[in-house]
């Protein structure tokens, strides 16, 4: 069998991030190279032969965000996938879940949009003017039909409707990538030298929330400019400042409790890090990780370790392993290459 990832941002065509942090569409193509699938993962070029595949997973971003720099060739992947028996299967990384609908229908009422002059330095957009009727056709079809199944990132805690309800698809599809997350070379220090301190890895200024809290340790925030931090890392730094603290930060979002996949509670876990976020998110864990700022800061050192300790054991007990992560993409991918062929 052959696949291809692909979609509309960077990350959806393999090209990672700046900073290195992993993207999930990566984790997944990961499991089914493990489940013995031929995988490539590249971006698509309008009018190119799809039958060389059995199936496109296509990672999807709302369409009038300015990360979407290959959505040209994606949508016309999309079009014509069913009329080449080639099965099609969508995903998400972007917590925004309710932007993506919203997305299709802004544009669904003025497709030309999808070509304005902003995006002229996008591939193939001289072709995505000359064909824009035939991508209008996709973004009507992604209005008002069912999607493809959609594979989701999500722990197996959590109530996925918070997360989906703005969302119409076939089948939601919900896959924990916790076991392919990257494995980093971290040292983790001895106890006693770990700093009490917080640490908050960002993409906005979350510091509204932070204030809320009544921090007395230190915060560190790592980030870009958005989110008003002191400076950008890599990930594999980041994970090492989290080892070297005894408290990681995690702000939340509109649908908290939903179990929404989040690489810093796979660190957190993994760097024996306490992490603290919003009750309403973190509550489905377990109870310990409902805690607060002052209990944790008014912990001894050796109580510190028992409450990082038992939050890994907490989570982990929650870990799909990597053969169920593969055995669940596989299947789906199945289904998807069998319907294309009725």
């Amino acid at each position: 069998m052959r696949v291809c990832f692909s979609g509309f941002t960077a990350q959806h065509i393999g090209n990672g991030t700046k900073l290195g942090y992993g993207p999930v569409i990566d984790l997944f193509a990961a499991a089914l190279r493990d489940a013995g699938v031929e995988v490539e993962h590249r971006r698509m070029t309008p009018g190119e032969d799809l039958t060389q595949f059995d199936c496109l997973i296509m990672g999807q971003t709302p369409v009038n965000a300015m990360t979407g720099t290959y959505i040209y060739g994606a949508l016309d992947a999309i079009a014509r996938a069913r009329s080449c028996s080639v099965g099609l299967v969508f995903m998400i990384d972007d917590w925004a879940v309710k932007l993506l609908g919203s997305g299709v229908r802004t544009y669904a009422k003025k497709p030309e949009r999808l070509v304005k002059e902003l995006f002229e330095d996008r591939p193939n957009w001289q072709w995505a003017n000359e064909n824009l009727a035939h991508l209008e056709q996709v973004l009507y079809a992604m209005r008002d039909r069912p999607w493809p199944p959609l594979l989701v990132p999500k722990f197996e805690w959590g109530d996925p409707s918070k997360l989906v309800e703005p969302l119409n698809s076939k089948k939601f599809v919900y896959v924990d990538p916790s076991a392919y997350a990257t494995e980093y070379p971290t040292v983790i220090p001895p106890d006693n030298e770990k700093y009490g301190a917080w640490v908050l890895g960002i993409l906005s200024d979350q510091r509204k929330w932070t204030d809320s809290l009544g921090l007395g340790w230190p915060v560190s925030y790592i980030g870009g400019k958005r989110s008003k931090a002191e400076k950008s890392m890599k990930e594999v730094d980041l994970v090492q400042r989290y080892a070297q603290c005894w408290g990681v930060l995690s702000p939340p979002y509109d649908h908290a409790g939903s179990g929404w996949w989040r690489n810093r509670f796979v660190y957190a876990a993994r760097t024996n890090t306490i992490l603290l976020g919003d009750e309403a998110e973190v509550s489905p864990i377990g109870d310990t990780y409902r805690i607060k700022a002052s209990e944790v800061e008014g912990l001894t050192v050796p109580q510190l370790r028992d409450l990082a300790n038992a939050q890994r054991e907490q989570l982990e007990s929650w870990q799909w392993p990597k053969e169920k992560v593969q055995q669940v993409i596989l299947d789906t991918v199945r289904e998807a290459v069998e319907e294309a062929k009725t």
